[in-house]
């Protein structure tokens, strides 16, 4: 699981790929008991707050929550799709 999630991360993928593969084993095997959907329900929340400060042109406001993510150990892409975001090691 460990190796998957490294070689991912290596590939440059979303960790919302990531977390969504898992999400489909757990709700077939039942085996993750941890608080992941809320800690990714915060990151979309700070995503979504960050999104707003920088269409309202608040660019220090929204580079906090990027820096604050970061020492969270979340990496944000800005892309053409959206913002993604993955798990970073530290």
């Amino acid at each position: 699981m460990f190796e998957f999630i490294r070689t991912e991360n290596v590939r440059g993928k979303s960790g919302r790929l990531v977390h969504e593969f898992f999400g489909i084993l757990n709700d077939v095997f039942g085996v993750f008991t941890t608080g992941e959907q809320s800690i990714d329900q915060e990151i979309d929340r700070l995503i979504s707050e960050r999104q707003r400060l920088r269409a309202n042109k608040e660019y220090e406001k929204a580079d906090r929550i990027r820096t604050d993510l970061l020492a969270r150990g979340i990496q944000l892409y800005d892309t053409k799709a959206g913002v993604e975001w993955r798990v970073i090691e530290q």
